[in-house]
Protein backbone atom coordinates (compact mmCIF):
# COMPACT_ATOMS: atom_id res chain seq x y z
CA UNK A 1 0.00 0.00 0.00
CA UNK A 2 1.50 3.42 -0.64
CA UNK A 3 1.53 5.37 2.29
CA UNK A 4 3.12 8.43 1.97
CA UNK A 5 4.64 11.10 -0.95
CA UNK A 6 5.82 14.45 0.32
CA UNK A 7 8.53 15.63 -2.54
CA UNK A 8 7.31 13.15 -5.35
CA UNK A 9 3.53 13.91 -5.81
CA UNK A 10 4.66 18.18 -5.40
CA UNK A 11 7.42 17.38 -7.54
CA UNK A 12 5.28 15.90 -9.80
CA UNK A 13 2.49 18.90 -9.92
CA UNK A 14 4.76 21.80 -10.43
CA UNK A 15 7.80 19.49 -12.64
CA UNK A 16 11.16 18.89 -10.50
CA UNK A 17 13.31 22.26 -11.81
CA UNK A 18 9.84 24.06 -10.75
CA UNK A 19 9.83 22.56 -7.39
CA UNK A 20 13.10 22.68 -6.26
CA UNK A 21 13.41 26.65 -7.01
CA UNK A 22 9.72 26.76 -5.33
CA UNK A 23 11.98 25.47 -2.35
CA UNK A 24 13.99 28.75 -2.11
CA UNK A 25 11.51 31.60 -3.53
CA UNK A 26 8.34 30.06 -3.04
CA UNK A 27 8.72 28.20 0.51
CA UNK A 28 4.88 28.59 1.80
CA UNK A 29 3.60 27.13 -1.27
CA UNK A 30 5.82 24.48 -0.77
CA UNK A 31 4.85 23.77 2.59
CA UNK A 32 1.20 23.83 1.67
CA UNK A 33 1.82 21.13 -0.22
CA UNK A 34 3.62 18.85 1.67
CA UNK A 35 1.17 19.43 4.52
CA UNK A 36 -1.81 18.38 2.38
CA UNK A 37 0.29 15.29 0.77
CA UNK A 38 0.41 14.48 4.91
CA UNK A 39 -3.14 15.22 5.89
CA UNK A 40 -4.69 13.11 2.41
CA UNK A 41 -1.93 10.47 3.91
CA UNK A 42 -3.22 10.31 7.94
CA UNK A 43 -6.38 10.78 7.09
CA UNK A 44 -6.88 8.23 4.46
CA UNK A 45 -4.56 5.10 6.81
CA UNK A 46 -6.77 6.39 10.01
CA UNK A 47 -10.15 4.66 7.39
CA UNK A 48 -8.26 1.89 6.28
CA UNK A 49 -7.52 1.00 10.50
CA UNK A 50 -10.51 2.01 11.58
CA UNK A 51 -12.19 -0.54 8.78
CA UNK A 52 -10.32 -2.86 10.81
CA UNK A 53 -7.38 -3.66 7.85
CA UNK A 54 -4.21 -4.76 9.12
CA UNK A 55 -0.80 -3.47 6.91
CA UNK A 56 2.30 -5.76 7.04
CA UNK A 57 4.00 -3.56 5.58
CA UNK A 58 3.55 -0.17 3.80
CA UNK A 59 5.51 1.58 0.35
CA UNK A 60 6.43 4.98 0.37
CA UNK A 61 7.73 6.71 -2.90
CA UNK A 62 9.90 9.83 -3.02
CA UNK A 63 12.21 9.96 -5.70
CA UNK A 64 14.24 12.60 -4.31
CA UNK A 65 18.16 12.30 -5.35
CA UNK A 66 19.90 12.08 -7.88
CA UNK A 67 23.36 10.69 -9.05
CA UNK A 68 25.55 12.75 -6.73
CA UNK A 69 22.75 13.10 -3.87
CA UNK A 70 19.50 14.86 -2.37
CA UNK A 71 18.04 17.04 -4.83
CA UNK A 72 17.18 19.35 -1.94
CA UNK A 73 19.51 20.06 1.41
CA UNK A 74 19.37 17.70 4.62
CA UNK A 75 18.14 21.01 6.36
CA UNK A 76 15.06 21.22 4.09
CA UNK A 77 14.25 17.67 4.96
CA UNK A 78 14.51 18.05 8.61
CA UNK A 79 12.65 20.98 8.60
CA UNK A 80 9.90 20.47 6.47
CA UNK A 81 9.67 16.47 5.88
CA UNK A 82 11.04 15.21 9.02
CA UNK A 83 7.62 15.83 11.51
CA UNK A 84 5.26 15.18 8.84
CA UNK A 85 6.87 12.02 8.04
CA UNK A 86 6.76 11.04 11.90
CA UNK A 87 3.43 11.81 12.21
CA UNK A 88 2.69 9.14 9.46
CA UNK A 89 5.16 6.30 10.89
CA UNK A 90 3.77 6.96 14.36
CA UNK A 91 0.33 6.13 13.39
CA UNK A 92 1.69 3.21 11.36
CA UNK A 93 3.72 1.99 14.19
CA UNK A 94 1.12 2.13 16.53
CA UNK A 95 -1.23 -0.48 14.41
CA UNK A 96 1.14 -2.93 13.59
CA UNK A 97 3.05 -1.71 10.58
CA UNK A 98 6.79 -3.53 10.81
CA UNK A 99 8.18 -2.75 7.41
CA UNK A 100 7.92 1.02 5.94
CA UNK A 101 9.81 0.33 2.80
CA UNK A 102 10.42 3.82 0.83
CA UNK A 103 11.14 3.77 -2.88
CA UNK A 104 13.90 6.76 -4.27
CA UNK A 105 16.12 6.47 -6.93
CA UNK A 106 19.81 8.31 -7.06
CA UNK A 107 22.23 8.42 -4.47
CA UNK A 108 20.27 8.16 -1.15
CA UNK A 109 23.55 8.15 1.59
CA UNK A 110 22.43 11.59 3.20
CA UNK A 111 19.33 10.89 3.11
CA UNK A 112 18.76 7.31 4.73
CA UNK A 113 20.28 7.81 8.38
CA UNK A 114 17.23 11.11 8.14
CA UNK A 115 14.71 8.09 6.91
CA UNK A 116 15.63 5.78 9.40
CA UNK A 117 15.30 8.19 12.00
CA UNK A 118 11.68 8.79 11.58
CA UNK A 119 11.23 5.35 11.45
CA UNK A 120 12.09 4.23 7.74
CA UNK A 121 13.56 0.92 8.25
CA UNK A 122 13.81 -0.28 4.27
CA UNK A 123 14.96 0.80 0.98
CA UNK A 124 14.38 0.51 -2.63
CA UNK A 125 16.04 0.35 -5.01
CA UNK A 126 19.60 1.63 -3.93
CA UNK A 127 20.70 2.07 -7.72
CA UNK A 128 24.36 1.40 -8.73
CA UNK A 129 24.66 3.71 -11.30
CA UNK A 130 24.46 6.55 -8.46
CA UNK A 131 27.19 4.88 -6.21
CA UNK A 132 24.99 3.24 -4.01
CA UNK A 133 26.37 0.11 -2.54
CA UNK A 134 24.27 -2.58 -0.33
CA UNK A 135 27.69 -4.15 1.11
CA UNK A 136 28.50 -0.69 2.44
CA UNK A 137 24.89 0.03 3.48
CA UNK A 138 25.01 -3.04 5.80
CA UNK A 139 28.06 -2.47 7.35
CA UNK A 140 26.86 1.10 8.27
CA UNK A 141 23.48 0.33 9.18
CA UNK A 142 23.52 -3.17 10.25
CA UNK A 143 19.84 -4.98 10.34
CA UNK A 144 18.35 -1.65 11.16
CA UNK A 145 17.52 -1.30 7.45
CA UNK A 146 16.16 -4.14 5.01
CA UNK A 147 17.56 -3.74 1.51
CA UNK A 148 15.70 -4.27 -1.42
CA UNK A 149 17.61 -4.15 -4.95
CA UNK A 150 21.03 -3.20 -5.70
CA UNK A 151 21.83 -5.67 -8.57
CA UNK A 152 23.01 -3.81 -11.54
CA UNK A 153 20.30 -3.30 -14.09
CA UNK A 154 23.27 -2.94 -16.52
CA UNK A 155 25.30 -6.11 -15.90
CA UNK A 156 21.77 -8.11 -16.44
CA UNK A 157 21.59 -7.36 -20.02
CA UNK A 158 25.36 -8.56 -20.73
CA UNK A 159 26.49 -11.84 -20.34
CA UNK A 160 26.87 -14.74 -17.86
CA UNK A 161 30.50 -13.59 -16.19
CA UNK A 162 28.78 -10.49 -15.37
CA UNK A 163 25.39 -11.85 -14.04
CA UNK A 164 27.60 -13.83 -11.98
CA UNK A 165 29.62 -11.16 -10.52
CA UNK A 166 26.86 -9.88 -9.38
CA UNK A 167 25.64 -12.67 -7.53
CA UNK A 168 28.68 -12.96 -6.23
CA UNK A 169 28.82 -9.76 -5.16
CA UNK A 170 25.70 -10.19 -2.69
CA UNK A 171 26.25 -13.59 -1.73
CA UNK A 172 26.95 -12.63 1.84
CA UNK A 173 24.17 -10.26 2.00
CA UNK A 174 21.41 -13.25 1.02
CA UNK A 175 23.30 -15.05 3.84
CA UNK A 176 23.10 -12.30 6.62
CA UNK A 177 19.29 -11.69 5.94
CA UNK A 178 17.63 -8.43 5.64
CA UNK A 179 17.98 -8.04 2.03
CA UNK A 180 15.90 -9.08 -1.13
CA UNK A 181 17.96 -9.43 -3.91
CA UNK A 182 16.42 -7.28 -7.57
CA UNK A 183 16.79 -4.76 -10.09
CA UNK A 184 18.19 -1.29 -8.98
CA UNK A 185 14.78 -0.18 -10.65
CA UNK A 186 12.41 -1.37 -13.18
CA UNK A 187 14.45 -4.32 -15.82
CA UNK A 188 15.23 -2.23 -18.68
CA UNK A 189 13.94 -3.80 -22.19
CA UNK A 190 17.86 -4.63 -23.06
CA UNK A 191 17.33 -7.41 -20.49
CA UNK A 192 17.36 -10.87 -22.35
CA UNK A 193 14.31 -13.25 -20.89
CA UNK A 194 17.47 -15.56 -20.82
CA UNK A 195 19.27 -13.57 -18.76
CA UNK A 196 16.79 -13.06 -15.94
CA UNK A 197 15.99 -16.83 -15.76
CA UNK A 198 20.15 -17.47 -15.13
CA UNK A 199 19.98 -14.53 -12.54
CA UNK A 200 17.06 -15.70 -11.05
CA UNK A 201 18.18 -19.39 -10.66
CA UNK A 202 21.17 -18.85 -9.51
CA UNK A 203 20.51 -16.62 -6.56
CA UNK A 204 17.89 -19.40 -5.82
CA UNK A 205 20.92 -22.10 -5.71
CA UNK A 206 22.04 -19.74 -2.24
CA UNK A 207 19.04 -20.32 -0.89
CA UNK A 208 19.15 -22.53 2.54
CA UNK A 209 15.42 -23.56 1.97
CA UNK A 210 14.85 -26.20 -0.69
CA UNK A 211 11.42 -24.79 -1.75
CA UNK A 212 12.85 -22.05 -2.71
CA UNK A 213 15.95 -23.56 -5.20
CA UNK A 214 13.85 -24.98 -7.55
CA UNK A 215 15.07 -24.01 -10.85
CA UNK A 216 13.17 -21.50 -13.29
CA UNK A 217 12.82 -23.29 -16.75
Amino acid sequence: MMALTLFGMPRNYMGLENFCIATIENIKLVEEMIEWQTYLSYEMLKKVFAAGITLDWVWLWEDMAYNNGSLVSPAFVKKYMVPRYKKITSLLHEHGVTALILDCDGNTEELTPIWLDCGINAQYPLERASGMDAIKFRKKYGNNLTIIGNVDKRNLSKGKNEIDFEVERIKTLLKEGGFFPGCDHHIPPDVPYENMVYFMNEVRKLSDYEETRRTIR
